[in-house]
């Protein structure tokens, strides 16, 4: 629970619809979602806003909300962990494994807005966010020093 929720108040969210799937928002989160093809650092806009709610006033829709929208920053894009697809068939000796990995997209919430309800994270909270998604450098590995080869005269 946060320091906000404890105080009885509640934080800017808002849910939205994406792909068939309902996502609570809220402001400043991240959240992962179906691969996008969006680029890194570009905005998404999700336009299905079934409901938004700055903690006091609450926007509902029938079955959206009216010119509400949510943006959202692509900060990257990756793989869950593997899962893992066993089969087997007892007393048969029938075993399968296969593994696959999903992607997705990660992408951080800017901005609320629907009618009166309204949000904004201001600009030095979203660079501290994607600054701990930024890809670090990674120094190359040196290589593996091997044995030197024998020729026929060592032998």
């Amino acid at each position: 629970m946060s320091r906000i929720e404890k105080n009885g108040l509640q934080p800017m969210y808002s849910i939205v619809k994406e792909n068939g799937v309902q996502h609570k928002l809220t402001l400043g989160q991240t959240f992962k979602l179906p691969l996008s093809a969006a680029e890194v650092g570009n905005t998404l806009t999700f336009s299905q806003v079934l409901m938004a709610s700055d903690g006091k006033e609450v926007s509902l829709g029938a079955p959206e909300v009216e010119g509400a929208v949510v943006e959202a920053e692509v900060l990257k894009h990756g793989r869950y962990p593997k899962v893992i697809v066993f089969k087997r068939k007892r007393r048969k000796g029938y075993r399968r494994t296969q593994g696959h990995k999903q992607h997705f997209t990660e992408v951080l919430v800017r901005s609320i807005s629907a009618g009166s309800v309204q949000g904004k994270i201001d600009d030095k909270k979203a660079q501290r966010i994607r600054a701990s998604f930024s890809d670090r450098p990674v120094a190359p590995k040196e290589p593996i020093p091997t044995s030197p080869e024998t020729t026929e005269g060592d032998k």
